[in-house]
């Protein structure tokens, strides 16, 4: 569980702005704002003083051969 959330934080630290670019400017918030969070959020993710969970579901499928 330990390494799977290595991995996880590195992803979520790798692609942050990805994830956070499209989630605030669906809520609206200016560039600046979000820049603001990211840098929280990266500040907090490093900090490694609290275990963060979250529900994810992952799919995966081939394509239909044609």
């Amino acid at each position: 569980m330990k390494e799977i959330g290595r991995f996880s934080r590195l992803a979520l630290l790798n692609d942050i702005d990805g994830y956070m670019f499209f989630l605030a400017n669906l809520l609206g918030w200016s560039e600046e704002q979000i820049k603001v969070f990211i840098a929280h959020m990266r500040k907090e993710l490093k900090a490694m003083e609290y275990h963060y969970y979250y529900r994810q579901k992952v799919m995966w499928a081939q394509k239909p051969e044609a």
